[in-house]
């Protein structure tokens, strides 16, 4: 999934910037039991 603008996308056009250039940003982060561990500190990392 890619979060483009605020929406979400299945999937990238070829022709996306971030398909032809590499653009963008991610995280990891460990989900237990269908939770994402320290999400507070991934959501503050990446404003």
């Amino acid at each position: 999934m890619f979060l483009i603008n605020g929406h979400k996308q299945e999937s990238l056009a070829v022709s996306d910037r971030a398909t032809q250039f590499g653009d963008g940003c991610f995280t990891t982060a460990r989900v237990i039991d269908g939770k994402v561990s320290l999400l507070s500190a991934h959501i503050q990392r990446l404003q």
